[in-house]
């Protein structure tokens, strides 16, 4: 799947589990997504997408204090990671908790579907 692809750092190294769910609900890619059926549209977003989440992750990191899980009722700064039921910021859609590639994995069904 992508998200395993993701993860894989023999790909591209420095991509964690959070980094990847955030990259692909950014570009619209359902995590579960066999990588040949991502298509050349999404692999363009993605390509846009995932250097600009690790870019948002080092700016946020030059802050004072260091936010990488929010504690229990704590603020969360991600958009889907973390979010399971809560509603997608674009759609409203409740986000979907699963597991991927062995890790635990946020998407939002609407803004993520899977291919055809």
């Amino acid at each position: 799947t992508i998200k395993a692809a993701l993860l894989d750092q023999t790909g591209i190294a420095g991509v964690g589990n959070i980094q990847a769910a955030e990259a692909l609900w950014r570009a619209g890619i359902a995590p579960r997504t066999p990588c040949d059926r991502v298509g050349q549209g999404a692999w363009a977003r993605l390509a846009r997408e995932l250097p600009a989440q690790l870019a948002r992750v080092i700016e946020a990191q030059q802050a004072d204090e260091i936010v990488y899980l929010t504690s229990e009722g704590g603020p969360n700064p991600f958009q889907v990671y973390g979010r399971g039921g809560a509603p997608c910021a674009v759609c409203g859609t409740p986000i979907a908790r699963d597991r991927v590639a062995g890790r635990v994995d946020f998407a939002c069904p609407t803004c993520q579907p899977m291919p055809a």
